[in-house]
């Protein structure tokens, strides 16, 4: 997994990450855009609609092999109602909400006519789970026995 962000992930002089142009690593590769998938064009052309996807590992597609993760299965699943529709993937793995949201002038940039967005993972396991152990006894109990968060966790 560290090769992975080392490899498609750096982050900027406000500390949010962002998938690096024109990379690839494995299964994952980014565009001249930055974004996961084939290349587009920053000017919407005219007459396209254009759904701009954002959100973190599972928006970028982790897991997913080219072609599977969520934003190009909408994708094609829309292309033969709508020719038009062009699907963008700006996910990037280990973002959350608040670099998101301060990306969001970014995504706005691309003239999107939809934009989606899936995420909210990595606000509560990576930022609050200390919290939650610390603050929440009945939490703490559940929490550790958890087999899925302590494979997580370690």
């Amino acid at each position: 997994m560290e090769n992975l962000f080392s490899s498609i992930v750096a982050i900027d002089q406000n500390g949010i990450p962002y998938n690096i142009p024109k990379t690839q690593y494995k299964k994952w590769k980014i565009n001249s855009l930055g974004f996961r998938g084939k290349e587009i064009d920053w000017e919407k052309k005219k007459g396209k609609v254009r759904i701009v996807c954002f959100g973190a590992s599972e928006t970028l597609g982790l897991h997913e092999s080219e072609g599977k993760e969520w934003p190009s299965q909408l994708e094609e699943m829309l292309k033969d109602r709508y020719p038009d529709v062009e699907v963008i993937n700006a996910g990037t793995c280990g973002t959350n909400t608040y670099n998101i949201r301060r990306r969001f002038a970014d995504f706005l940039a691309l003239d999107p006519n939809l934009i989606l967005f899936y995420g909210g993972v990595n606000d509560t396991t990576h930022v609050h789970f200390q919290f939650w152990l610390n603050a929440l006894p009945k939490w703490k109990k559940w929490a550790l026995r958890s087999f899925v968060l302590r494979g997580y966790f370690g």
